[in-house]
C-alpha cells in the first residue's frame, strides 16, 4: 500500500500507517489450507491467498480486523474472524478512498 501513497505523494497518510501497531506474520500453511476449506463448504469461492493469510493471521493472533471487504463479513459468520464494528454512516474523505484504493 505504501508505495502506491508514495506515488500519489499522500505522506500524511503514510506517516499515519506508520504510527499503526503491527503483529508479526507468521504465515501457517496447515491452518490456510484448511480455513480455504471451510470457506469452499460455506459457498466462499474465490477468496486469494492474500485474503486467506490475512484472515488466518486475525484468527491466530486474536486480532480485530478493519476492512470492508464483504468476504472477511462472510467469514465472519463461520470462523471466530473478529471484524471491527464501523459505523455505517463512516465514510473515508475523498483523499484517503484515492490513497487507499488499488
Amino acid at each position: 500500500m505504501i508505495p502506491i501513497l508514495e506515488l500519489r505523494r499522500q505522506s500524511d497518510v503514510i506517516a499515519k500507517l506508520l504510527l499503526l501497531e503491527t503483529a508479526p506474520l507468521d504465515i501457517f500453511w496447515l491452518g490456510l489450507r484448511k480455513l480455504h476449506v471451510l470457506n469452499l463448504k460455506n459457498g466462499l469461492k474465490n477468496v486469494g491467498l492474500p485474503s486467506l493469510i490475512i484472515a488466518q493471521q486475525c484468527l491466530d493472533q486474536n486480532l480485530e480486523l478493519w476492512i470492508f471487504d464483504k468476504h472477511f463479513k462472510i467469514m465472519s459468520g463461520f470462523t471466530e474472524l473478529k471484524l471491527l464494528q464501523i459505523k455505517k454512516s463512516f465514510r473515508p474523505s475523498s483523499n484517503l478512498r484515492k490513497g487507499l484504493s488499488f
